[in-house]
């Protein structure tokens, strides 16, 4: 949860990644993660996420979540997997080469996740 936490708040201010915010996505997340996140079962935010990168996969599957709620109630609202990956929360399905990775976004170091 620290992760999308951090996401939210520091998502435009992140080295290398986009330079635009979420904007009202923003209110939008956090209205849902208030009134509606809490009448899911964490299990299904975690499940499937043992092994590495557990802490991406699990910020990915909440995003699914939400994104499946606002398809139905505020179209413009979702937040694609590329967008995450772009900012920081890299995508574990996505092969990522040693040159790779020297492009990646990372935090600033003064977050600590």
């Amino acid at each position: 949860m620290v992760l999308l936490f951090v996401f939210v708040d520091y998502v435009g201010k992140i080295d290398g990644g986009t330079s635009n915010k979420l904007n009202g996505k923003k209110k939008q997340l956090q209205m849902w993660m208030k009134s509606v996140m809490g009448n899911t079962s964490m299990r299904k935010y975690y499940h499937n996420t043992a092994g590495g990168n557990t802490n991406f996969k699990i910020v990915h599957n909440i995003i699914e979540e939400y994104n499946f709620w606002a398809e139905e109630n505020a179209p413009t609202m979702t937040i694609t997997k590329e967008y995450l990956h772009l900012n920081g929360i890299l995508d574990p399905n996505k092969m990522i080469t040693p040159k790779d990775r020297k492009n990646l976004p990372s935090f600033p170091s003064d977050i600590k996740l």
